[in-house]
């Protein structure tokens, strides 16, 4: 492993190389949330593991008790103001931030300099409730880069994976480029999809300045909290990101 690993109170990125003559240089597992998207990070590491490609963990950049809120994966933060974080802003710390982690990404990938990322994978986590308040157990992905043509093919084969593991009770998965999945039926109600990654896809991590394609996994709690769930959903996205390459 590559990089100096933070401890879990501590600010940090840390990262492993894809190996020189891989198969999948330009692909890499990003999870820049640890420690607030609780367990992003070991799935991320399991994931990269799985493909034999880079990872790169950021941790303790977003923390309520110490009162920071920095994205990482976009130049901007969030300052406390009275009892919460305010309105994201621009801030030089935020951009050097930003900065580092970008030049990791690429490090991680094998790319040079401004060349860009074939594949980003981001990995993050919800707390979302659904209109009734309970916990909203969906996997929602925001996307750059891939058709809705390939999209869809990445739904159909996560969908018949786990009919034919049997897994009826697995989160199901929705893509927010595909209009049918805008909106979708769970606990009786409809939710509409939220995690687009705006930010990051104009002028974060996502954009075409640093990567071609993109996927960013939004995970519920129920895939990240214990060991057997981070397997389960490592192998998962390991599937469709290996066809996602394809495209």
């Amino acid at each position: 492993m590559s990089g100096d690993t933070p401890k879990p109170d501590q600010r940090g990125i840390e990262h492993h190389a894809a190996r020189e003559n891989g198969r999948n240089r330009g692909l890499v597992i990003a999870a820049p949330h640890e420690g607030f998207d609780l367990s992003t990070g070991p799935i991320a590491k399991l994931i990269g593991t799985e493909l034999d490609v880079g990872w790169v963990v950021a941790r303790g950049f977003r923390s309520r008790r110490r009162r920071t809120f920095v994205n990482v994966n976009r130049p901007t933060e969030r300052p406390w103001r009275g009892d919460n974080f305010g309105p994201a802003k621009a801030t030089p710390e935020a951009r050097a931030i930003f900065e580092r982690y970008v030049e990791t990404l690429r490090e991680a990938a094998r790319v040079s300099g401004t060349e860009q990322l074939e594949l980003l994978v981001e990995i993050h986590g919800h707390a979302r409730l659904d209109a009734r308040g309970e916990p909203l157990s969906v996997i929602e992905v925001a996307s750059r880069g891939l058709g809705a043509s390939r999209l869809r093919a990445l739904s159909g084969h996560d969908v018949a994976r786990l009919e034919e593991l049997e897994l009826n009770d697995a989160p199901p998965m929705y893509f927010g480029a595909l209009k049918e999945h805008r909106q979708y039926r769970h606990g009786g109600g409809l939710e509409r999809f939220k995690f687009d990654a705006t930010g990051a896809r104009s002028s974060g991590s996502l954009s075409p300045a640093i990567t071609l394609r993109a996927l960013h996994f939004e995970l519920p709690p129920t895939l990240r909290h214990h060991a057997e769930a981070h397997r389960f959903i490592a192998r998962r996205l390991s599937e469709l990101i290996s066809l996602a390459m394809k495209a």
